[in-house]
């Protein structure tokens, strides 16, 4: 049976397949969840986009010196 750990965000009991490890192939595990790993980095990928005025999901837009039609115009 595989080990249970309670997860330090949601209080749930997991097996230690739903945890991640902290160095890769190492035996120690972080102290969330993956779900709840995930679900911290959207919240904060949201207040970030929030934060630069831009809605969820939207990268800015790319300055025009930046484009490649600018430089082919002025070589």
């Amino acid at each position: 049976m595989e080990t249970q750990i309670r997860c330090t965000r949601c209080g749930k009991e997991k097996p230690a397949s739903d945890y991640a490890r902290k160095n890769g192939n190492g035996k120690i595990l972080v102290k969330s969840c993956k779900a709840c790993i995930e679900q911290k980095s959207a919240r904060r990928y949201a207040l970030s986009a929030q934060a630069a005025g831009l809605p969820n999901h939207e990268t800015p837009p790319m300055p025009e010196i930046l484009k490649p039609a600018y430089w082919r115009k002025y070589p």
